[in-house]
């Protein structure tokens, strides 16, 4: 029983560690898991650089175009200025070339204006000189009057030839002011315009450089984008893999949670085989102790068994070898009429010690007790007698099977073991 209680937990323990190795195989997950897991990470890393790329490509080309359309407008404004100023130095160079006409027209004039003042003076020096010589002989009687008031004449041409001239050097000043200005405006002009030369030819540089840049970088955006697609499909079928391995895992988890409602329920029966165990361990030191003092009382007893065995046996030699003394006795005293006090004595003290010797023998056997076979008494009658059944006879020949060798030869006198039979009433 103790041992049988042992084995209980021994196999729980057993089959719980089958089960925790069940559980763990099913929970973890497989090494396909692990490296779909860790390429679906190292792609998706990769799509987010190339995310993050592409979009700093199309900031970059939004820049660019931004940039290109900003040019393009400076562009445009410088061709207009351009216009503007060539408009702007071409109507100068018109109104310089006009103002060289005019100046030239009025130095024309001023020139014929001095060449007339010249000859009017020539003429009022001539006059004058007419007019002294006049005077000369008009005080010596010597030249008419009338040569006088041609002196006057030329003296108001030569007056009038002067103040135009004077008016003429006058417009011809002004308009070489005007002639000055003009030229100062088409230096600046032609200065502008140069400027805006340069400024076109930059903006035409920057524009060249702006469009190559926006070609490779629309290059770049396409093999981004091509690339991207291409990682777009290997993550979609990284997912179809990790859906796949999602669905495994679904399954495994399912297994898991059976498993681990297994092993709660293994637990739970493990913990009452523990608490079986603990019981079974205290009702098994109990039982050692009781078993300690049961094969110490079992020693004990089988010394008192041997004892009482070869008590028993020296008992019942004793009983066969009186039993047999006796039976010679009576024997010989069977022709004698009268018995000595000496052979009574002899007769007594056999019978006596035959009693002690079977009543030893009854003690020794946990037998009911003794009896002295009377005249006319069969094992069956004496059966009868004690058992209140004749068939019981065989008992108390097995009992005496140390002094009956034949249940049919039984005497007088003779000392029998009576003993329990079951069922007696």
């Amino acid at each position: 029983m103790v041992v049988r209680r042992n084995r209980r937990p021994v196999l729980a323990v057993v089959v719980l560690a089958m089960v925790v190795a069940l559980v763990a195989g099913g929970c973890g997950p497989s090494q396909r898991e692990r490296d779909l897991r860790e390429s679906n990470r190292a792609l998706e890393d990769q799509v987010n650089v190339l995310k993050g790329d592409l979009a700093s490509a199309q900031r970059e080309r939004e820049q660019a175009q931004s940039d290109l359309a900003k040019a393009k407008q400076e562009r445009d404004a410088a061709r207009k200025n351009l216009a503007d100023a060539e408009a702007h130095a071409a109507m100068l160079g018109q109104g310089r070339a006009a103002a060289t006409a005019e100046l030239q027209a009025v130095q024309a004039q001023i020139d014929t204006l001095t060449q007339q003042r010249d000859e009017a003076r020539a003429a009022l020096e001539k006059a004058s000189a007419d007019a002294k010589q006049a005077r000369a002989g008009a005080a010596d009687g010597s030249t008419p009057a009338a040569a006088q008031p041609d002196v006057a004449a030329l003296k108001a041409s030569f007056e009038s030839a002067n103040a135009r001239a004077d008016a003429a050097e006058a417009d011809a000043a002004t308009l070489r002011g005007q002639l000055q200005q003009l030229e100062a405006k088409a230096v600046k002009a032609s200065d502008e315009l140069a400027a805006a030369v340069q400024t076109r030819d930059e903006l035409q540089k920057t524009r060249s450089a702006l469009e190559a840049q926006s070609v490779e970088q629309a290059n770049a955006l396409a093999a981004a984008r091509q690339q991207a697609e291409a990682l777009q499909a290997q993550v979609s079928d990284l997912r179809a893999g990790v859906d796949d391995a999602t669905r495994t895992l679904t399954q495994l988890r399912e297994r898991a949670s059976a498993s681990e409602a297994a092993l709660a329920a293994a637990q739970k029966e493990r913990d009452a085989l523990e608490r079986q165990l603990v019981t079974a361990q205290k009702e098994r030191d109990v039982l050692q102790a009781r078993l300690d003092a049961t094969q110490q009382h079992s020693s004990t007893l089988a010394q008192q068994l041997e004892q009482t065995a070869g008590d028993l046996q020296s008992a019942r030699g004793r009983a066969t070898e009186l039993t047999h003394s006796l039976e010679i006795l009576l024997a010989n005293h069977q022709g004698l009429q009268q018995l000595s006090q000496a052979q009574r004595s002899e007769l007594t003290d056999v019978r006596r010690r035959l009693e002690q010797a079977q009543s030893e023998v009854a003690r020794l056997t946990g037998a009911r007790g003794i009896y002295t076979v009377q005249p006319a008494d069969s094992l069956s009658s004496i059966a009868v007698f004690f058992y209140r059944n004749a068939d019981r006879w065989p008992a108390i020949l097995e009992a005496n099977a140390h002094l009956i060798y034949d249940p049919d030869l039984i005497f007088p006198g003779m000392v029998l073991i009576v003993p329990e039979v079951a069922g007696n009433g």
